[in-house]
């Protein structure tokens, strides 16, 4: 073993660092990567933004179905919900797939560092006012 993990071990090792969250912080951490990566210098990153950005929809999108499957799980028959929740599942593999697609072998590979997601989010703030 050279020490590398595929995709799936990196979706459930970004699970993992975000486990302590709400869904719907989930859904907000999946929508800052989304935006890092899109202004993200290429330097920051051992792979390319515009490899990882189809990987991260993948996985926001299966935060958004788990989000949307907790809101909703009460008011919809549970049959519903749990649809839901298979898709997120595929969304969960489609993300896997993309992320060995894109080259990623660690989980620090896919992830902005949180120093770059706040450094972007603070020059957005100054530029809107």
């Amino acid at each position: 073993m050279d020490g590398f993990i595929g995709g799936r071990e990196i979706v459930a090792g970004v699970r993992a660092q975000l486990s302590g969250l709400s869904t719907g912080q989930r859904v907000a951490f999946g929508c800052g990567q989304l935006d890092a990566l899109t202004e993200c210098p290429d330097s920051v990153m051992r792979i390319s933004s515009e490899n990882l950005l189809p990987a991260w929809r993948a996985l926001e999108a299966s935060f958004r179905l788990e989000y949307v499957a907790g809101f909703v799980g009460d008011i919809i028959p549970r049959e519903m919900a749990g649809r839901l929740l298979i898709q997120a599942t595929n969304f969960n593999a489609e993300a896997a797939t993309l992320f060995d697609k894109a080259g990623a072998r660690l989980v620090t590979d896919v992830m902005v560092p949180q120093a770059v997601v706040m450094e972007i989010t603070r020059r957005k703030a100054r530029k809107a006012t």
